[in-house]
């Protein structure tokens, strides 16, 4: 039994079931993981999707969390009595801190919110079968470290293997660390191995800068605009067009 619109599967694509009462939604979620080389299958409720699961092989469900009869949680529990490895991605209108929690420990790999950022769902769907170490290291192929990068111990390795992973997306990248652990440095390979890498990469320390002169030095200012801007004022995101800030 197939979910409605279920596309033809390529040979070895992962199967991508996609549960949600929204008909946009799935098909949204359809369309773009189908163009991204999975095999996708259909269903618009809990009960179908479970019938779906004990027809043939799934590699991922991704489940809206509200749905009329199961909703996403309890789809997420029975799904995993009977399919003990299957990742399952939450994804939901409504955040609540409980049912992430839940959620989580329940089994699911992932949560996110709607409206669903693209680049992170693929990240997370790749993360989460398995395809994350096979498109770092295809990617990585292309992209040599800088001369100054040292990578060699299997900590620093699986740090790059990140890094190209958000690298070959359009997500949105925060680092945190201590002072001194390589920040920076990894925000340059960032950058390198992006497709913005022939645009400028601008750095901002925003904490070196005084809060009555942030927006300004963010967005600039035209000549006049306020007392004392006698020059017109690129602003930073400006400067950084086509590349990365």
């Amino acid at each position: 039994m197939r979910g409605e619109n279920a596309k033809p599967e390529a040979a070895q694509a992962p199967r991508v079931l996609i549960v949600d009462d929204d008909p946009g939604q799935r098909s949204l979620l359809d369309s773009f993981l189908s163009s991204q080389g999975f095999a996708t299958v259909v269903a618009a409720s809990g009960e179908q999707a479970l019938e779906l699961l004990a027809a043939g092989p799934i590699d991922l469900m991704i489940s809206d969390v509200r749905m009329p009869g199961l909703s996403g949680l309890e789809t997420l529990r029975r799904a995993r009595q009977s399919h003990e490895l299957l990742p399952v991605l939450l994804v939901t209108a409504f955040p609540d801190i409980r049912d992430a929690v839940g959620a989580i420990r329940d089994g699911a790999v992932n949560y996110l919110e709607k409206p669903i950022d693209l680049d992170e769902l693929l990240v997370s769907v790749r993360k989460a079968i398995g395809l994350e170490a096979e498109v770092a290291v295809r990617f990585s192929q292309d992209h040599k470290l800088p001369e100054h990068v040292v990578a060699k111990s299997p900590a620093m390795q699986a740090v790059f293997r990140d890094v190209a992973l958000v690298a070959a997306s359009e997500s949105r990248v925060l680092l945190t660390g201590e002072s001194g652990v390589g920040k920076e440095v990894v925000a340059d390979v960032i950058h390198a191995w992006s497709q913005r890498a022939a645009g400028p990469l601008i750095k901002i320390n925003c904490a070196a800068i005084p809060e009555t002169l942030l927006e300004s030095e963010l967005f600039g200012h035209e000549r006049g605009s306020f007392t004392g801007a006698h020059l017109q004022r690129i602003g930073r995101f400006e400067e950084a067009n086509n590349g990365t800030v």
